[in-house]
């Protein structure tokens, strides 16, 4: 199949740099890139091993394949196993190919974790987290005389680590190459012309001239400037401690310890998902005699409900736990908010807005999540189980900053000193107050 080039493709074909990443609109050619330059790189070296997806593997059949399959023709292959999911190439380099987001019956990741790999590619590597990029780059160890390593990724405008690591930041060994429909001469006449035409004003700042930075800010609980603002700031921490509990769902999740203080908002601990919860609240009792929390706000959902049971048992006699159910309707606003979860998401935005911190592992996940307005007026968080990976972090923060009716009720961040703060301590010490949950 007869390839030429744009001078864009012609650029990042020319990278030199170990990751490149190439588009940033429609129609700028990114999947024929993406395609062509992973098969140079199999063909010029025998014996390479390569990767290409794409995060759901409905969509990657449907589309990138078919682009795959455009250039990667009879002749330079030896073997085509579909049910592997793998071709053999005339030199003997392989590749395999396929969806990358979790089934019930596997997750496609994990056999990446012995792999070696000479190169991969990520078709609209916005789609899935930046844990799978991760993964990959990590498997960029083959070892064979020639091989160039390299990552190659392709994608639309889109929130998240792709714009984080590779538009916004300048990190070694890594490169963007913007591709609008302007810059690519195989279009038709009036491709720019009729999409004008069709798009809202939205679209077109992104899918056509390639915006990075405009986004329907209305969708987002946060808008990146709140959530760029909040991570280049540090709170004194001073004054009572709050801490939230988010214990891990399934195998993909991580159960997190945060920290609150005076809005300096911390992550205290965070691990892969274990079966034995009483040592995670084991390592929570330990931070409660280490720091003394005034508060401690737990998850009850599934396993957080045997767990926190145990928390309060050992050590309720030193701190306030607080049961908090996010599906829970117990909010306070019922004329604006569905349930506890976005009331809760909501109220930690008004603080971050009133000067409160936040680490950087909390803004990634905190800029990915939607909500949507029912016809009701009511808010909704997009469900935790849609997302492509579990903002357990951010979870954690919002539960540790959830816990205050006094300054939740006045949507502000109140600041106490002397004798107010203590007697404030005191009057919530003693309510049986609880959030979406008897305690």
């Amino acid at each position: 199949m007869t390839y030429l080039p744009t001078r864009k493709q012609t650029l990042a074909h020319k990278a030199i740099e170990r990751y490149t990443l190439f588009g940033g609109a429609k129609g700028g050619g990114k999947s024929t890139w993406l395609c062509t330059e992973l098969r140079e790189l199999l063909l010029e070296t025998s014996s390479n091993v390569g990767f290409i997806g794409r995060w759901e593997s409905t969509t990657f059949l449907r589309t990138t394949f078919i682009t795959l399959m455009h250039y990667f023709t009879p002749e330079i292959i030896l073997k085509h196993s579909p049910y592997e999911k793998k071709i053999e190439l005339i030199n003997n380099s392989i590749l395999y190919y396929g969806g990358l987001k979790p089934t019930q019956a596997s997750a496609p990741i994990d056999k990446f974790k012995s792999m070696e790999l000479g190169c991969f590619a990520l078709d609209e590597a916005t789609e899935p987290p930046e844990d799978i990029f991760l993964a990959l780059a990590g498997c960029l160890r083959l070892q064979r005389p020639g091989i160039r390593l390299r990552g190659l990724l392709a994608s639309n405008p889109e929130r998240g680590w792709v714009k984080d690591r590779f538009v916004k930041q300048n990190l070694p060994d890594h490169i963007f190459i913007q591709a609008l429909p302007r810059d690519n001469p195989n279009l038709p006449p009036d491709y720019e012309e009729k999409l004008l035409e069709l798009y809202p004003p939205e679209w077109v700042q992104k899918y056509l001239k390639g915006d990075w930075d405009f986004s329907i800010e209305d969708y987002y609980v946060f808008n990146y400037s709140l959530l760029d603002e909040a991570t280049n700031r540090i709170c004194d921490p001073s004054g009572p401690i709050s801490l939230g509990i988010d214990f891990a769902r399934t195998g993909k999740d991580s159960s997190v310890i945060a920290k609150t203080q005076n809005g300096h908002n911390t992550i205290l601990y965070s691990s892969p998902y274990t079966e034995d919860t009483m040592s995670f609240c084991g390592i929570v009792g330990n931070f409660i005699d280490e720091l003394r929390p005034t508060r401690v706000v737990c998850d009850t959902v599934g396993l957080g409900g045997p767990a926190f049971d145990r928390i309060r048992e050992v050590n309720g006699d030193k701190t306030e736990c607080i049961a908090y159910v996010g599906g829970s309707t117990q909010v306070r606003d019922k004329s604006r908010y569905l349930n506890v979860r976005a009331e809760s998401y909501f109220d930690l935005k008004q603080k971050l807005i009133n000067g409160a911190d936040l680490p950087e592992v909390a803004k990634r996940q905190a800029s990915t999540i939607k909500y949507e307005i029912y016809s009701d007026k009511v808010i909704k968080l997009e469900p935790k189980e849609n997302m492509k990976k579990s903002p357990d972090e951010m979870d954690a923060i919002v539960m540790a900053n959830y816990f205050d009716p006094a300054e939740q009720m006045t949507g502000r961040v109140v600041q106490f000193s002397g004798k107010e703060r203590q007697d404030n301590e005191n009057t919530q010490r003693k309510r049986n107050y609880r959030i979406g949950a008897v305690r």
